[in-house]
Protein backbone atom coordinates (compact mmCIF):
# COMPACT_ATOMS: atom_id res chain seq x y z
CA UNK A 1 0.00 0.00 0.00
CA UNK A 2 3.01 2.30 -0.17
CA UNK A 3 3.92 2.63 -3.88
CA UNK A 4 6.81 4.82 -5.05
CA UNK A 5 6.16 8.54 -4.76
CA UNK A 6 7.47 9.17 -8.26
CA UNK A 7 4.63 7.16 -9.83
CA UNK A 8 3.22 8.86 -12.95
CA UNK A 9 0.43 11.36 -12.38
CA UNK A 10 -2.79 11.71 -14.34
CA UNK A 11 -1.93 13.65 -17.52
CA UNK A 12 -5.43 15.02 -18.09
CA UNK A 13 -5.60 16.22 -14.52
CA UNK A 14 -2.21 17.88 -14.82
CA UNK A 15 -3.40 19.82 -17.86
CA UNK A 16 -6.27 21.27 -15.78
CA UNK A 17 -3.90 22.28 -12.98
CA UNK A 18 -4.98 19.28 -10.91
CA UNK A 19 -2.38 16.74 -9.83
CA UNK A 20 -4.72 14.23 -8.24
CA UNK A 21 -8.15 14.26 -9.92
CA UNK A 22 -9.81 13.66 -6.57
CA UNK A 23 -8.16 16.36 -4.56
CA UNK A 24 -4.83 17.82 -5.61
CA UNK A 25 -4.16 21.17 -7.22
CA UNK A 26 -1.05 22.33 -8.96
CA UNK A 27 1.42 23.47 -6.28
CA UNK A 28 2.78 26.01 -8.81
CA UNK A 29 -0.54 27.87 -8.94
CA UNK A 30 0.42 31.55 -9.07
CA UNK A 31 -2.90 33.29 -8.56
CA UNK A 32 -1.78 34.62 -5.21
CA UNK A 33 -3.50 32.08 -2.97
CA UNK A 34 -1.58 30.39 -0.19
CA UNK A 35 1.51 32.55 -0.47
CA UNK A 36 2.53 31.27 2.92
CA UNK A 37 2.42 27.70 1.58
CA UNK A 38 -0.26 26.63 4.02
CA UNK A 39 -1.92 24.44 1.42
CA UNK A 40 1.33 22.59 0.77
CA UNK A 41 2.18 21.36 4.24
CA UNK A 42 2.66 17.60 4.69
CA UNK A 43 -0.25 15.66 6.10
CA UNK A 44 -0.05 15.50 9.88
CA UNK A 45 -2.17 12.76 11.40
CA UNK A 46 -1.70 14.36 14.80
CA UNK A 47 -3.06 17.72 13.70
CA UNK A 48 -5.79 17.61 16.33
CA UNK A 49 -7.44 15.43 18.97
CA UNK A 50 -9.91 12.72 18.07
CA UNK A 51 -13.29 14.06 19.08
CA UNK A 52 -16.80 12.71 18.58
CA UNK A 53 -20.06 14.61 18.40
CA UNK A 54 -21.38 15.06 21.93
CA UNK A 55 -24.86 14.32 20.64
CA UNK A 56 -23.81 10.78 19.66
CA UNK A 57 -23.79 9.37 23.16
CA UNK A 58 -24.10 5.71 24.11
CA UNK A 59 -27.90 5.88 23.96
CA UNK A 60 -27.75 6.54 20.22
CA UNK A 61 -25.07 4.00 19.27
CA UNK A 62 -24.94 0.26 18.70
CA UNK A 63 -21.61 -1.17 19.82
CA UNK A 64 -18.08 0.14 19.50
CA UNK A 65 -16.89 2.45 16.65
CA UNK A 66 -16.64 0.48 13.43
CA UNK A 67 -18.51 -2.54 14.83
CA UNK A 68 -20.70 -4.17 12.20
CA UNK A 69 -19.25 -1.96 9.48
CA UNK A 70 -15.53 -2.78 9.15
CA UNK A 71 -13.75 -5.98 10.16
CA UNK A 72 -10.75 -8.21 9.56
CA UNK A 73 -11.31 -11.81 8.41
CA UNK A 74 -9.03 -14.68 7.35
CA UNK A 75 -7.95 -14.42 3.74
CA UNK A 76 -10.30 -16.23 1.40
CA UNK A 77 -13.19 -16.01 3.84
CA UNK A 78 -14.89 -12.72 2.95
CA UNK A 79 -18.49 -13.25 4.12
CA UNK A 80 -21.54 -12.63 1.96
CA UNK A 81 -22.65 -9.02 2.13
CA UNK A 82 -19.11 -7.72 2.70
CA UNK A 83 -16.43 -6.33 0.39
CA UNK A 84 -12.71 -6.91 0.53
CA UNK A 85 -10.43 -3.87 0.75
CA UNK A 86 -6.88 -5.18 1.10
CA UNK A 87 -4.92 -8.25 2.14
CA UNK A 88 -2.36 -8.08 4.92
CA UNK A 89 -0.78 -10.02 7.79
CA UNK A 90 -2.38 -10.24 11.22
CA UNK A 91 -0.57 -9.71 14.54
CA UNK A 92 0.58 -13.33 14.61
CA UNK A 93 1.64 -13.46 10.97
CA UNK A 94 -1.65 -14.93 9.77
CA UNK A 95 -2.98 -13.78 6.36
CA UNK A 96 -6.05 -11.58 6.76
CA UNK A 97 -8.34 -9.38 4.66
CA UNK A 98 -9.71 -5.99 5.66
CA UNK A 99 -13.41 -5.89 4.76
CA UNK A 100 -16.35 -3.54 5.07
CA UNK A 101 -20.10 -4.07 4.83
CA UNK A 102 -21.66 -3.83 1.35
CA UNK A 103 -24.18 -1.28 2.52
CA UNK A 104 -25.64 1.77 0.72
CA UNK A 105 -25.31 3.80 3.91
CA UNK A 106 -21.55 3.19 3.86
CA UNK A 107 -21.41 3.97 0.14
CA UNK A 108 -22.88 7.40 0.89
CA UNK A 109 -20.09 7.92 3.41
CA UNK A 110 -17.51 6.80 0.83
CA UNK A 111 -18.87 9.30 -1.71
CA UNK A 112 -18.75 12.04 0.92
CA UNK A 113 -15.14 11.14 1.63
CA UNK A 114 -14.20 11.49 -2.04
CA UNK A 115 -15.87 14.90 -2.25
CA UNK A 116 -14.44 16.10 1.06
CA UNK A 117 -11.00 14.61 0.30
CA UNK A 118 -11.03 12.89 3.69
CA UNK A 119 -7.56 11.85 4.76
CA UNK A 120 -8.60 9.85 7.80
CA UNK A 121 -11.59 7.55 7.26
CA UNK A 122 -10.50 4.80 9.60
CA UNK A 123 -12.92 2.20 10.98
CA UNK A 124 -13.15 3.97 14.31
CA UNK A 125 -14.58 7.03 12.57
CA UNK A 126 -17.73 5.12 11.63
CA UNK A 127 -20.52 4.65 14.15
CA UNK A 128 -23.63 2.52 13.82
CA UNK A 129 -26.56 4.36 15.37
CA UNK A 130 -29.86 3.20 16.75
CA UNK A 131 -32.87 3.53 14.42
CA UNK A 132 -34.49 6.20 16.61
CA UNK A 133 -31.52 8.48 15.94
CA UNK A 134 -32.01 8.42 12.17
CA UNK A 135 -32.28 11.75 10.35
CA UNK A 136 -35.15 11.43 7.83
CA UNK A 137 -33.06 13.38 5.29
CA UNK A 138 -30.04 11.10 5.64
CA UNK A 139 -28.96 8.04 3.69
CA UNK A 140 -30.53 5.92 6.45
CA UNK A 141 -33.94 6.96 5.15
CA UNK A 142 -33.08 5.26 1.87
CA UNK A 143 -31.94 1.96 3.39
CA UNK A 144 -33.11 -0.56 5.92
CA UNK A 145 -31.39 -0.66 9.26
CA UNK A 146 -29.95 1.86 11.71
CA UNK A 147 -28.15 5.02 10.54
CA UNK A 148 -24.41 5.23 10.00
CA UNK A 149 -22.59 8.24 11.44
CA UNK A 150 -19.24 9.46 10.14
CA UNK A 151 -17.21 11.37 12.73
CA UNK A 152 -13.89 13.19 13.16
CA UNK A 153 -13.63 15.13 9.91
CA UNK A 154 -10.67 17.28 10.90
CA UNK A 155 -8.50 16.23 7.93
CA UNK A 156 -10.68 17.20 4.98
CA UNK A 157 -10.90 19.69 2.09
CA UNK A 158 -7.17 19.92 1.49
CA UNK A 159 -6.16 21.22 -1.94
CA UNK A 160 -3.83 18.26 -2.50
CA UNK A 161 -5.05 14.69 -2.89
CA UNK A 162 -5.24 13.17 0.60
CA UNK A 163 -8.05 10.60 0.33
CA UNK A 164 -7.27 7.72 2.67
CA UNK A 165 -10.06 5.41 3.67
CA UNK A 166 -11.00 1.88 4.63
CA UNK A 167 -14.01 2.08 2.26
CA UNK A 168 -12.35 1.12 -1.04
CA UNK A 169 -14.66 -1.84 -1.69
CA UNK A 170 -16.58 0.01 -4.42
CA UNK A 171 -13.48 1.22 -6.30
CA UNK A 172 -14.13 1.43 -10.04
CA UNK A 173 -17.85 0.68 -9.74
CA UNK A 174 -20.64 2.87 -11.18
CA UNK A 175 -22.33 5.28 -8.81
CA UNK A 176 -26.03 4.63 -8.19
CA UNK A 177 -28.53 7.28 -9.28
CA UNK A 178 -29.24 8.38 -5.71
CA UNK A 179 -25.58 9.37 -5.23
CA UNK A 180 -25.38 11.13 -8.61
CA UNK A 181 -28.49 13.10 -7.71
CA UNK A 182 -26.90 14.16 -4.42
CA UNK A 183 -23.75 15.25 -6.27
CA UNK A 184 -25.84 17.21 -8.75
CA UNK A 185 -27.54 19.05 -5.87
CA UNK A 186 -24.15 19.85 -4.38
CA UNK A 187 -22.81 21.13 -7.70
CA UNK A 188 -25.88 23.35 -8.11
CA UNK A 189 -25.43 24.69 -4.57
CA UNK A 190 -21.78 25.52 -5.28
CA UNK A 191 -22.81 27.47 -8.37
CA UNK A 192 -25.65 29.22 -6.52
CA UNK A 193 -23.55 30.80 -3.81
CA UNK A 194 -22.05 28.05 -1.67
CA UNK A 195 -18.64 28.61 -3.25
CA UNK A 196 -18.76 32.25 -2.20
CA UNK A 197 -19.66 31.27 1.36
CA UNK A 198 -16.80 28.75 1.46
CA UNK A 199 -14.31 31.43 0.39
CA UNK A 200 -14.60 32.84 3.91
CA UNK A 201 -13.54 29.49 5.39
CA UNK A 202 -11.19 27.91 2.82
CA UNK A 203 -8.46 29.10 0.49
CA UNK A 204 -9.24 29.68 -3.16
CA UNK A 205 -7.24 26.59 -4.09
CA UNK A 206 -9.22 24.45 -1.67
CA UNK A 207 -12.55 25.69 -3.06
CA UNK A 208 -11.43 25.06 -6.66
CA UNK A 209 -10.24 21.57 -5.71
CA UNK A 210 -13.63 20.83 -4.11
CA UNK A 211 -15.42 21.91 -7.29
CA UNK A 212 -13.06 19.80 -9.40
CA UNK A 213 -13.67 16.70 -7.28
CA UNK A 214 -17.43 17.07 -7.64
CA UNK A 215 -17.21 17.68 -11.40
CA UNK A 216 -14.89 14.73 -12.02
CA UNK A 217 -16.90 12.36 -9.86
CA UNK A 218 -20.08 13.27 -11.75
CA UNK A 219 -18.41 13.12 -15.17
CA UNK A 220 -16.94 9.68 -14.56
CA UNK A 221 -19.95 8.44 -12.56
CA UNK A 222 -17.76 5.77 -10.94
CA UNK A 223 -15.99 5.48 -7.62
CA UNK A 224 -12.27 6.25 -7.89
CA UNK A 225 -9.50 3.69 -7.70
CA UNK A 226 -6.97 3.84 -4.84
CA UNK A 227 -4.05 6.15 -5.68
CA UNK A 228 -0.81 4.52 -6.77
CA UNK A 229 1.59 7.29 -5.77
CA UNK A 230 0.81 7.42 -2.03
CA UNK A 231 -0.82 5.47 0.80
CA UNK A 232 -4.52 4.82 0.21
CA UNK A 233 -5.56 3.79 3.75
CA UNK A 234 -5.14 5.56 7.10
CA UNK A 235 -3.03 4.06 9.83
CA UNK A 236 -4.01 2.54 12.08
CA UNK A 237 -7.01 1.33 10.11
CA UNK A 238 -9.09 1.02 13.29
Amino acid sequence: MHPPRDAPLDEEAAEDGVVDPYGAVDPDDEDGDDEDGEGLRPLDDDAGPDETDDDLDDEHLLGEPGAGLVDVVPQGEVPAGWRGVLEAWGPYGEPVTLVHADDPRLLSVAVFDVVANNADRKAGHLLLGRPAAADPASAAARADGPPVHGIDHGLVLHAEGKLRTVLWGWAGEPLPDVELEALDRLRAALRDGLEDELQALLTGREVRALRTRVDRLMRGAVMPQPPEHRSAVPWPVF
